[in-house]
């Protein structure tokens, strides 16, 4: 989880760098997927799918843009010294990173 809030101060820089002021929101959500590749004959590419997917690509909307968003299943998986990097919020219940000190 750690490297999630590494990526995520990686690519706001970058996109600073480049003159953009956007924000990156991140999720997490933990649960069985299916992975491989789809589509037909030359046009198959690789894709992540399920209903945990589903649930990883609605949170965070709205009131949650630019944040690290976890669900509390993925908190549930996460060691106790990386939980307090993040602070409960409900409803419905996501964990929001909170950004690094310094």
């Amino acid at each position: 989880m750690v490297t999630l809030f590494s990526i995520k101060k990686k690519s706001e820089a970058h996109l600073k760098a480049l003159g953009f002021a956007n924000r990156v929101r991140i999720t997490a959500h933990f649960g069985e997927v299916a992975i491989g590749l789809f589509g037909d004959g030359n046009c198959k590419h690789l894709d992540v799918i399920g209903e945990t997917v589903n649930v990883a690509a609605g949170l965070g909307r709205g009131e949650h843009r630019g944040q690290l968003v976890v669900s509390a299943q993925a908190f549930r998986k996460l060691s106790p010294a990386t939980r307090k990097r993040f602070h409960r919020h409900t409803p419905p219940v996501v964990y929001l990173g909170k950004e690094a000190s310094g």
